[in-house]
């Protein structure tokens, strides 16, 4: 039986604290700079809706890449060299997580339109 080494270590030391402190390091310091700019943005006198707007716009153009990626995956697990099933299970990870996004936006939309701001194309 073979021992665990010092390469092994560094993985699994990267894998299950390096990458989680980095995640949660990245989260906060992105959701800092959002509410700066959110607080900016009110001393200037733009509008919470229009902020509101911005956000659905944002949430369109991630579900339309996250189903763009999910279906690139499907189509190399499918017409790649070798039929791969794990890359085509996988694809569904990102299309779905896509479509969730999108149906996000389509009701930002809505909720946009019964405050009688109309959004941007």
């Amino acid at each position: 039986m073979r021992t665990i080494g010092m390469p092994e270590i560094v993985v699994i030391f990267g894998f299950f604290l390096v990458i989680p402190v980095a995640a949660f390091v990245f989260a906060y310091l992105t959701r800092r700079l959002r509410t700066q700019e959110r607080l900016r943005a009110i001393d200037k006198g733009v509008t919470i809706p229009q902020l509101a707007e911005q956000d659905a716009t944002r949430c369109r153009r991630v579900g339309i890449v996250s189903v763009a990626l999910g279906l690139g995956l499907l189509i190399f697990g499918v017409a790649g060299p070798h039929f791969n099933r794990a890359v085509v299970a996988s694809s569904a990870i990102p299309i779905l997580i896509g479509l969730g996004t999108l149906l996000e936006y389509r009701l930002s939309v809505r909720d946009l339109k019964a405050r009688n701001v109309p959004p941007q194309n």
